[in-house]
């Protein structure tokens, strides 16, 4: 014997159970699945994506300073008083830590040259945000506690 007192099932329908048959939790169209065919595969590619995802973003990390500035860097032709300014950059960059000194890594570069007044020679002086390489964090000074372990 059937009954019918008013409830629906999943999809609308009035429910017409026996009375003596517990209510299913969950009611799935005939044919579906509760899981997808593939949930193992799913479910392995989002791990890899997890494991994966933090070594993607360490590698994409870039760390800057502040700006760097060289001195005026004086030579008989601009390209040698840019290279002895970018020279003295590096130099400065590189007290900041091992990784700093890489004039090609740097970012927000400026380069002012003029030449020199009655003389036949440049001066050249650069500014630059030093960066440590793709990945790298700042070295450790003694006593620094973020470093710790």
């Amino acid at each position: 014997m059937k009954r019918d007192d008013g409830a629906k099932d999943a999809i609308g329908s009035a429910r017409t159970e026996p009375a003596d048959q517990p209510i299913p939790a969950r009611q799935h169209l005939e044919g579906s699945s509760p899981e997808p065919k593939n949930a193992r595969i799913y479910v392995l590619a989002v791990l890899a994506l997890t494991v994966a995802t933090p070594s993607v973003i360490l590698h994409a990390a870039t760390l800057c300073t502040s700006v760097v500035e060289s001195g005026w860097a004086s030579a008989p032709t601009e390209q040698e008083a840019t290279d002895r300014a970018i020279l003295w950059w590096s130099s400065r960059a590189g007290a900041l830590g091992p990784g700093y000194e890489s004039w090609d890594r740097a970012q927000r570069k400026d380069i002012r040259c003029e030449p020199v007044e009655g003389q036949s020679s440049f001066r050249c002086m650069v500014k630059a945000a030093p960066c440590l390489p793709d990945g790298q964090v700042p070295a450790p000074k003694n006593g620094d506690p973020l470093f710790e372990l």
